[in-house]
């Protein structure tokens, strides 16, 4: 992606660049560092540099056009594409086939209120001028599990990188809860243990007995 385009999309909304550079540069500052030139310098000390991004995008907000992509490498066409306006639609992947899709580019986005914010579990509170996809600028990843007004509601990908919930007009309280397999499985295997010796302790009270 561009990068001033990937900033945007992931809230990033300072960068701050210490002197001197160090010598050994990681990829991706390769990729920012020539368009520090392009961005407003917001503080400088002789240690560092602290550069403004401009329009980034809110860490959670409501899209009212959701762009269907049937692989990464169309969504990230789309994304690269000049006409796609983050600040009013997002490109997704993953959506399941009964959706019905929003498509407004008229609305600008909404943005919405993050109001829990932990390791392995987010709130947010969101109003919806009409049926849109809330997107979390969080990493989407295996094991994030959502529910929208307390009903479960399947997470989509969202512009490549990010966590996507369609939603509808409206307001509403969204969940995100990390609940891997490996979770559950271990949940399982912890209530089977502990019906095992229920049943054993019950097994030996009544042996007692007769």
């Amino acid at each position: 992606l561009p990068p001033l385009r990937m900033l945007q999309l992931s809230s990033t909304r300072w960068l701050a660049v210490s002197h001197p550079l160090p010598p050994q540069w990681s990829d991706y500052s390769k990729l920012v560092l020539p368009i520090l030139p392009q961005l407003p310098l917001a503080w400088e000390t002789h240690q560092v540099s602290v550069y403004a991004v401009p329009e980034p995008l809110p860490r959670a907000y409501i899209v009212y056009q959701a762009v269907p992509a049937s692989s990464q490498t169309l969504a990230l066409d789309l994304l690269r594409d000049a006409r796609f306006d983050p600040q009013r639609a997002a490109v997704i992947e993953d959506a399941p086939a009964s959706a019905r899709l929003p498509n407004r580019a008229d609305l600008a986005l909404t943005p919405a209120r993050i109001v829990h914010f932990a390791a392995d579990a987010v709130r947010i509170e969101a109003e919806a001028q009409d049926d849109g996809l809330l997107v979390l600028t969080d990493t989407f990843y295996p094991g994030w599990r959502a529910w929208v007004d307390g009903a479960e509601q399947p997470i989509v990908r969202a512009n490549l990188l990010f966590r996507g919930i369609i939603v509808g007009a409206g307001r509403h309280t969204v969940e995100f809860r990390y609940q891997p397999l490996s979770f559950q499985v271990g949940l399982g295997i912890a209530g089977v243990t502990l019906a095992l010796m229920l049943l054993s302790g019950i097994f030996r009270r009544v042996k007692r007995k007769t």
